[in-house]
């Protein structure tokens, strides 16, 4: 009959050793989500503004007890009805301001140099991030097609790349037209005057959330 109580307290010692240890002692482990849109434009710093370029919010959250680094981070581009090869766009800007402007003439977005960045244990970071096509000769064009984008990280404890969940998205003629109104105009110093269209675009699961929530509210009450 002693025994049981030996048990137990052994249990509970376990018990008590792993929380420590995963409070105070657990490495940097990442966790990578993405929000229900995507911004689909052109790279403003492309010759003639042709590159096409991806803006993700990401959700960086650190549920280890260590500080971490997130080292870089890139994205793939696949058409979902064809086997060709995915294209791989690296990071390249950080978007470092948010502004709502609902005039015709919308300010071009404030960018810097995307760069490592440490989370802290428990602390969630959220990134809105320029990703443009990792090969810049290589020609990319956005078209009428259902594309899977799928990110990647790589971090302080990883020792190559970590997938994230995939992101589907529908393009279709009204996106293409949108996105196409991008302009950039030479000026006389040899630079270019580029006016920004950032098309905005929910993902597919977005919107097969936003239609079951409808069809939610549309279906008879029961009594």
């Amino acid at each position: 009959m002693t025994i049981i109580p030996i048990v137990f307290s052994a249990i509970s010692l376990l018990l008590s050793l792993f929380t420590l240890w995963v409070n105070r002692y657990s490495k940097f482990k990442l966790e990578v989500v993405s929000t229900s849109r995507i911004n689909l434009t052109k790279n403003p710093h492309s010759l003639g503004a042709k590159h096409p370029a991806i803006v993700l919010q990401l959700l960086f959250t650190n549920k280890g007890a260590q500080l971490g680094y997130v080292n870089d981070i890139a994205i793939s581009l696949k058409n979902r009805d064809s086997k060709n090869q995915s294209i791989v766009f690296r990071s390249l800007y950080e978007q470092i301001e948010d502004t709502l402007n609902f005039t015709d003439q919308l300010p071009p977005p404030k960018l810097t140099a995307f760069l490592s960045f440490p989370i802290k244990s428990g602390e969630t970071v959220a990134k809105k991030i320029w990703f443009v096509p990792a090969q810049f000769e290589e020609v990319v064009k956005f078209e009428e097609k259902k594309y899977i984008i799928t990110p990647y990280t790589s971090d302080t404890t990883s020792k190559g790349w970590n997938i994230w969940e995939e992101i589907q998205v529908d393009i279709n003629k009204e996106d293409l037209q949108e996105i196409n109104k991008t302009t950039a105009t030479p000026t006389a110093g040899g630079g270019q005057f580029v006016k920004l269209m950032v098309h905005s675009k929910p993902t597919v699961k977005a919107e097969e959330m936003l239609k079951a929530l409808e069809t939610k509210l549309a279906a008879p009450k029961k009594n």
